[in-house]
């Protein structure tokens, strides 16, 4: 148990891409990992905004690099907890609306150390 403590506590990057897994296991998953600055979380096409939400709540303002590529329901409403940390954004938005653009937006405005801003897998602008 020691040793599954010690790397639990010491993971830094966390791909979750094809787990399904109900919004209360993600919240917990998502404390579990007090270090975690990557995650990914890729074509998870059916998982909808209120399980990224309880995903993202605990960790979302330490996170450096977040790639949510292929996530066709999300909406944006977690933007706004992510911290000055991050770095790296990867999403797929199959529809942008003018509430998704705004946030957007001013995720981009407030984020200074943005480096890297994608809308889709071929597109990975610098911000550098």
């Amino acid at each position: 148990m020691f040793i599954l403590n010690y790397f639990r506590k010491n993971i830094f990057q966390l791909n979750l891409s094809s787990i399904t897994a109900s919004p209360e296991t993600l919240r917990v998953l998502s404390e579990s990992f007090p270090k975690l600055t990557k995650i990914a979380y890729c074509g998870m096409t059916q998982t909808n905004e209120k399980a990224f939400l309880f995903l993202l709540k605990s960790m979302a303002s330490r996170l450096r690099s977040v790639d949510f590529r292929g996530c066709a329901r999300l909406k944006g409403s977690f933007f706004t907890l992510f911290g000055t940390a991050l770095e790296e954004v990867f999403f797929e938005f199959i529809f942008l609306n003018f509430s998704l653009i705004k946030k957007i937006n001013n995720l981009i405005k407030i984020k200074c150390k943005l480096k890297k801003f994608s809308l889709n897998p071929q597109s990975r602008n610098n911000f550098s």
